[in-house]
């Protein structure tokens, strides 16, 4: 097997503590709804009555009853809402049997508001997100077990994808065997 070059190995060092540099970074972006728990909820009912069609898309409110599947309030049932913008990218639309994402909170009463549809393949980044590890964090843990994964697929179990898997090889990421 050819020697790494010192050059290699460098550049591996010197990417790796940049990476861990970045996941200590502080999140800047915090208010008020941060700090609300995010749940998984089941939608129940929906009542597309708050909504108003603008061409393609809609504005308003989608009122849903949804049960609590995860959390603190697990099996509650409560009234959520889902504000629409008229953003076709953003927006997203409900119907029941369908689990979403959503902040869920004590007030006078539970006061749910959905987030996003829950979806499994990014389950694993949604989980350490909500989990309050940093994104910066969750996203580059997510990427590198994605790579390996896909190294182990595609390369099978060989000396060359394990390699190519436990480090930063600059050039395009391929190793040179």
């Amino acid at each position: 097997m050819k020697q790494l070059k010192r050059s290699n190995v460098v550049m591996c060092v010197v990417m790796l503590l940049l990476c861990a540099a970045l996941c200590l970074l502080p999140e800047r972006y915090e208010n008020a709804s941060t700090h609300i728990p995010r749940e998984r909820v089941r939608i129940e009912e929906v009542d597309n009555s708050g909504l108003y069609p603008i061409g393609i898309v809609y504005s308003g409110v989608q009122n849903c009853r949804v049960t609590v599947l995860s959390g603190e309030h697990a099996g509650e049932s409560a009234m959520a809402s889902n504000y629409l913008n008229s953003a076709l990218d953003k927006d997203k639309l409900y119907v029941p049997g369908d689990v979403a994402h959503a902040m869920v909170q004590m007030g006078e009463h539970l006061t749910v508001t959905l987030i996003d549809h829950a979806r499994t393949g990014t389950e694993a980044l949604i989980v350490l997100a909500l989990a309050g590890v940093s994104p910066i964090a969750a996203a580059f843990v997510t990427v590198t077990a994605l790579t390996v994964m896909i190294d182990l697929l595609v390369g099978g179990l060989t000396r060359k994808t394990l390699i190519a898997s436990a480090l930063c090889v600059p050039k395009g990421g391929r190793a040179r065997a």
